[in-house]
């Protein structure tokens, strides 16, 4: 796994290829990439506020829903939550979303039991780099993975009559790790409806003046 580490490391910087464990079975290699697809393309889906995409790409993966509630709270926000589960197989995932209108705070988590697993997470933290996610970190034993954003935007709070502006030092945070036989998926993220950059930010201030 360390050497699978430095692949997505040098992936990262210099814009190399990763490639999967060359000695893993072709069937093998097949299947967990269709289950790293199906799981990212899930939360894409939920990301996207398309709960019932989400939920069918889960349920291909043998997951049932248990739990499904959206409702409205004060200030015209909307908070929503999905579970889905599969105990037989141990696999969980749960999404929540708390949407302000202006942004988005997600919480999602899915834990999947997969003799393969290291194979998971190779495939996935190989899928967030071909993305643009930004790999902050490798543990030293190469079992957890945290991509975070470091890109210091501008949020902008479009509520009031007066808009205001709040700078966000980062909009995600994606772990991803391995214990035992089990792949453990962790995701916090802002999706704002609206971003400026801190020069988008100085033209606006000269233009109040």
């Amino acid at each position: 796994m360390k050497s699978l580490a430095l692949l997505l490391f040098a992936s990262s910087v210099f814009g190399a290829s990763i490639d999967s464990d060359p000695n893993a079975n072709a069937e093998e290699l097949k299947k967990s990439h269709q289950i790293i697809h199906t799981i990212y393309d899930a939360y894409e889906s939920y990301k996207a506020k398309d709960n019932n995409t989400c939920v069918n790409k889960l349920a291909s993966l043998e997951l049932s829903v248990t739990k499904s509630v959206t409702k409205d709270i004060p200030k015209n926000s909307t908070a929503d939550s999905l579970v889905m589960v599969n105990n037989e197989k141990e696999r969980w995932a749960y999404f929540r979303s708390v949407d302000l209108g202006y942004l988005r705070n997600i919480d999602a988590g899915i834990i999947f039991k997969y003799d393969e697993n290291e194979q998971l997470l190779a495939q996935l933290s190989a899928q967030f780099v071909r993305e643009g996610k930004q790999l902050k970190s490798v543990s030293e034993d190469g079992n957890v993975y945290t991509f975070e954003d470091t890109s210091n935007v501008w949020v902008e709070d479009d509520r009031w009559k007066n808009k205001t502006y709040t700078k966000m030092a980062s909009l995600y945070t994606y772990t991803i790790s391995v214990y035992d036989e089990y792949l453990d998926i962790q995701i916090k993220e802002i999706v704002p409806k609206k971003t400026l950059t801190d020069e988008e930010m100085n033209d606006l201030r000269i233009a109040k003046l």
